[in-house]
């Protein structure tokens, strides 16, 4: 068994490679919203402790700002041998968004916070470099349906196929 999986780990050496893909969007968000105070939090405290807003909307008599963290991570294995493929792929990512909606004098009325970690899937292939065809594939990845529901959560609109 050992000899075995020697001999796999030396095939695969020869031919494989290793990607992994960081990416993170806006600057991250405290931890501790502890400052947040309902009729006490000015619009200046506020933005001198989370900085700009990535959204800012009309709420009511007053105005939203929208905040958000996000980071995915990707990894992907591809090993090849006399032709031969077999590729597979997992990711993950992490949302974080905060919204806070001042009055007409810039005074907080009311906020709220959510944390979405997603498990983005995984795909594999096994197939030759020659042909078209691919002998296995098989994938679970996220639809864009399910990774846009955190925004629904937090009464944002919709966005199509295009993030538009």
């Amino acid at each position: 068994m050992r000899a075995c999986c020697l001999l796999l780990a030396a095939v695969l050496a020869a031919g494989c490679s290793l990607d992994q893909l960081d990416v993170e969007m806006d600057d991250p968000l405290p931890e501790d919203l502890s400052f947040l105070s309902t009729g006490r939090t000015t619009l200046g405290d506020a933005l001198s402790r989370l900085g700009p807003p990535a959204a800012i909307r009309r709420a009511g008599d007053g105005f939203a700002l929208g905040y958000q963290h996000f980071r995915a991570d990707e990894l992907h294995v591809d090993a090849t041998y006399r032709g031969a493929l077999l590729a597979y792929s997992t990711g993950d990512s992490d949302v974080r968004s905060v919204v806070l909606v001042f009055d007409s004098q810039g005074v907080l009325a009311s906020w709220g916070s959510a944390r979405r970690p997603l498990d983005l899937g995984w795909g594999a292939i096994v197939g030759h470099r020659l042909s078209p065809e691919l002998f296995f594939k098989r994938a679970d990845y996220i639809t864009p349906s399910r990774a846009h529901l955190w925004g629904r959560r937090l009464g944002w609109p919709d966005q199509d196929a295009d993030g538009d």
